[in-house]
């Protein structure tokens, strides 16, 4: 496939949104001719979640998208479930780097499968469009580490996501007294407190590991406390790093190379300091 594009769609009207939500859709391939692909390959493709809830469109997009889908098939092998394997890249907002890899069964009829992402280096003040529709606040600067690893077993979810944000800057005094009204000052000031005093200064990161597990029919429910606890743990013992934990209760033999940080942020600061 060449040039494909994926669009989910966050509306007001439920009737305008496309969630991807519904059926299960691998159950369908069981109803085709046996079949089996050794490799389908992805190029230049591109995801967008498009959301129509504000003034102005929020569009979170990865362009670049290429992988394979290896041994795709409706031909049941007992003695590997996990069949079908997915690898991607791609550049989220066309500037930091994103790697999946996945493994699936196409004969669960509940979604079956071991899933890790990873990515690396993305500029927070190009989230600034998704932070003031979804959380009232933007960011001055910043660097944005994701890491995420989920398996299902017959639907049954579990995994981690962790969020790691790297010279975070959210809070400026001269720029939100200006622009910001009175609850959104405040509003403002409070999170840039809290994610300086629960920093890793060392590191000079904020981040934390958030377990979840689920139901993939109903709600996933994340661990509050353990969350809570994560966010002392890297701020005052040892800093998370972009990586996949081997202490998490997940399967598969999933890894992804060491990360490389050579990225200058220049800020406002900076900028005033030079002229």
């Amino acid at each position: 496939m060449v040039d494909p594009q994926i669009n989910f769609v966050s509306n007001p009207d439920e009737d305008q949104s496309q969630t991807g939500s519904g059926g299960p859709w691998l159950e369908m391939i069981r109803e085709l001719f046996p079949f089996q692909i050794n490799s389908a390959i992805i190029q230049n493709g591109s995801v967008h979640f498009r959301s129509y809830k504000s003034e102005k469109p929020v569009d979170i997009y990865l362009s670049q998208v290429n992988g394979s889908i290896d041994d795709l098939s409706n031909i049941r092998n007992e003695t590997t479930p996990l069949v079908t394997s997915v690898q991607a890249t791609a550049l989220a907002m066309d500037q930091a780097h994103l790697n999946l890899k996945m493994t699936l069964d196409p004969f669960s009829y509940h979604p079956t499968f071991h899933l890790a992402v990873r990515l690396l280096g993305l500029d927070v003040t190009q989230l600034n469009d998704f932070a003031r529709t979804y959380g009232k606040f933007d960011f001055k600067r910043g660097w944005f580490d994701l890491v995420v690893e989920a398996d299902s077993k017959e639907g049954q979810l579990t995994g981690y996501v962790k969020p790691l944000f790297r010279h975070l800057k959210v809070f400026s005094l001269t720029e939100d007294i200006k622009e910001d009204t009175v609850l959104q000052f405040f509003w403002q000031a409070l999170i840039g407190g809290a994610t300086t005093v629960f920093k890793n200064f060392h590191r000079d990161q904020f981040g934390t590991l958030i377990p979840f597990t689920g139901d993939t029919t109903q709600a996933t429910t994340a661990d509050i406390l353990a969350t809570v606890g994560n966010v002392l743990r890297n701020a005052f013992v040892r800093a998370y790093l972009p990586r996949l934990e081997p202490e998490q209760a997940t399967e598969g033999d999933f890894h992804f190379e060491a990360p490389s940080f050579t990225e200058e942020l220049a800020t406002s600061d900076e900028s005033n300091d030079t002229k």
